[in-house]
């Protein structure tokens, strides 16, 4: 992202990873608009294009290509509240989704992840191996 003065910022992102029917990639283009001063919480955006394979019966690798957009609720560096939807077109229909996600920020996050591995620590150390 690339900061402008005035409380917003424009960039992108490229999405790489496993789907299930081969692999995905997105590019996207995204806005930010900071909602609090000294940039705490945000509002961002991204739109773009997405490819994704899709089982089909008849073409079981079959490739999809659409639109997809999101909308970034973030709450300074702690917590973020993530809409998306995405239409992909190709392989005989339409096939349209829509996720909501919620994520921790940098040090929510490492303290989540630190009491989750007390927490599976404390299951294994409670349990019997006679």
């Amino acid at each position: 992202m690339i900061n402008q003065d005035d409380g917003r910022a424009w960039g992108g992102t490229l999405t790489l990873g496993p789907g299930q029917s081969g692999p995905r990639a997105a590019i996207e283009g995204r806005y930010r608009r900071w909602t609090t001063s000294g940039g705490g919480s945000s509002l961002d955006f991204s739109g773009g294009i997405v490819r994704e394979g899709v089982y089909v019966a008849r073409a079981p690798n079959g490739t999809t290509y659409g639109p997809t957009a999101a909308v970034f609720l973030i709450g300074g560096d702690l917590v973020e509240l993530t809409a998306r939807t995405e239409l992909l077109l190709g392989q005989g229909k339409p096939r349209a989704g829509m996720t909501v996600g919620f994520g921790l920020g940098s040090y929510a996050a490492a303290g989540g992840t630190v009491a989750f591995v007390a927490l599976v620590a404390a299951l294994f150390a409670s349990i019997r191996y006679d």
